[in-house]
């Protein structure tokens, strides 16, 4: 690919799913300069390869919710007729929703940035900032995406905790925000990666995130409960992480 052929990005396309106008500059003059310098070694750039792989799901309609649909079908591995009647999802890169932990006294952490979310999600006053819309029977969908990378495991606020758990944690506990702040119904946690990485390979394992993974099963919830260390989250969550660690049939 030439650095040429990155010009059939639409602006209007790219516009929806990366709203932060400086970071999409960013990112894409990287991809530029890479192509440019003529692609002798493997492109490993995460931020670019995320980009790329949501506006592929847009690239075929007009930016409409047909396109925010089949990225959240392939991503959950939910058919679109079952996922909920159209809305107005969006699809957002490199976004910053306020994590659980933000404001408990003592123990403030910074906004965690979320690869990619899909669903009911708005813009906060901030650009670059984003909350639950609020409505009925809400879903969402948080993606964590690494190309060769691992899942960090140096967290400045809890060194206990690996960077899986931290965006996981921040999925269960996504608010509307306000007096009368609400959850979504239905959360995902997606970890995008290369093939050679996923789950089915057992004979190759060389991530954390692939044990991980395996660890945070729907049968032990308190494997991932015990990453996240709810008694440091704020009050106003503890009583709902306590909720998902109850067995689930």
């Amino acid at each position: 690919m030439s650095a040429r052929r990155l010009s059939i990005l639409f602006p209007c396309h790219l516009k929806i799913i990366a709203p932060r106008r400086s970071l999409s500059d960013i990112v894409l003059a990287r991809a530029r300069h890479y192509w440019d310098q003529g692609a002798k070694s493997p492109f490993l750039d995460e931020q670019v390869w995320t980009l790329l792989f949501a506006y592929g799901f847009f690239a075929e309609d007009a930016p409409d919710q047909r396109g925010t649909r089949r990225l959240a079908a392939a991503l959950t591995g939910v058919a679109k007729s079952e996922l909920p009647e159209s809305r107005d999802w969006k699809t957002m890169l490199e976004m910053l929703p306020v994590p659980a932990r933000r404001g408990v006294r003592g123990n403030t952490e910074g906004n965690t940035v979320v690869d990619l979310s899909v669903g009911d999600i708005s813009c906060r006053e901030n650009k670059a900032g984003i909350r639950f819309s609020g409505c009925a029977d809400g879903w969402i969908c948080f993606v964590e995406a690494k190309c060769t990378s691992d899942i960090s495991t140096h967290l400045k606020h809890d060194l206990r905790r690996n960077q899986l758990a931290r965006v996981i944690e921040t999925a269960l506990t996504f608010q509307s925000g306000g007096t009368d702040s609400t959850l979504p119904e239905t959360v995902h946690v997606v970890m995008l990666a290369p093939e050679m990485f996923c789950l089915g390979n057992e004979s190759f394992k060389s991530r954390l995130y692939q044990y991980k993974i395996r660890e945070y099963n729907k049968k032990n919830r308190h494997g991932l409960l015990a990453d996240i260390k709810s008694r440091r989250v704020s009050e106003s969550f503890s009583g709902f992480l306590s909720e998902f660690a109850k067995p689930h049939i």
